[in-house]
């Protein structure tokens, strides 16, 4: 019986065009309408669980899928996009190499939930990072599900 030769798996390229649907300037969350459906979780993640962070640091051309464990949460305050309020945010402390291009990505359990989204990288430590828990988005992600009308970024254009 003869073998047919393996063949090299072909590439496709996927291009899609998004536009923001809604904007949240206290939490730093922006949604389209191709982003995932964000889980809430009933229970916060406890620290050492293991998750991946998604995204496409330094505009990688294709997905980087990197290792992370939970450090802690914490409820941390900080400035609103504009810098114009204070804002509290409850937020998973995250052991992982994040870099730019990660903000805005998923923070991924090993059941395949997004149970958070990067959006920073700790200053002068190179594998810390933050992201939005899944409870703090997941009223912007419900809100935002089945709007299509572009909307504005504000001073962000």
């Amino acid at each position: 019986m003869r073998r047919s030769p393996l063949t090299r798996p072909q590439r496709v390229l996927l291009l899609f065009v998004c536009v923001l649907v809604l904007v949240d300037t206290m939490f730093f969350t922006a949604l389209t309408p191709l982003l995932p459906h964000y889980t809430h979780v009933a229970h916060l993640s406890k620290a050492g669980a293991g998750f991946l962070v998604a995204g496409y640091p330094l505009d990688a051309p294709h997905l980087h899928l990197v290792p992370a464990r939970i450090g802690g949460v914490q409820n941390a305050q900080g400035p609103n996009i504009y810098e114009t309020s204070t804002v509290t945010r409850q937020i998973y402390e995250i052991r992982a190499v994040v870099k730019s291009g990660n903000s805005g990505g998923p923070l991924l359990s090993p059941q395949g939930t997004v149970d958070g989204v990067v959006f920073a990288a700790a200053v002068g430590v190179s594998d810390t990072g933050f992201a939005l828990t899944a409870a703090e988005v997941s009223a912007d992600a419900s809100a935002g599900e089945h709007l299509t009308s572009p909307v504005s970024t504000g001073a962000c254009d």
